[in-house]
């Protein structure tokens, strides 16, 4: 999109949909890139991030603002991703 971000689905099914005409489409990950670097999150919580992403990609919880990693031991949703692994 225009502020960078890029969206990655999973589509099920093909372009005229199954026997019911249907396709699913999930969310599988958003893509964000910044000066100097990228972040990658899942909508269950795994992230991954290379270079400088600081004050650019964070967690937050009501108005307080956490650092990626910061909140990883106390959120069982939220959590680095090795960089092999998959998003």
């Amino acid at each position: 999109g225009d502020d960078g971000t890029v969206r990655l689905w999973r589509v099920n099914g093909d372009a005229a949909g199954d026997a019911a005409g249907d396709v699913t489409v999930t969310a599988r990950a958003t893509l964000v890139g910044v000066t100097g670097g990228w972040a990658a999150f899942t909508p269950a919580g795994g992230y991954k991030a290379e270079g400088e992403v600081g004050g650019e990609f964070w967690h937050v919880v009501g108005m307080t603002r956490f650092a990626p990693g910061e909140l990883d031991r106390h959120l069982p949703g939220a959590r680095r991703l090795a960089r092999g692994e998959e998003l």
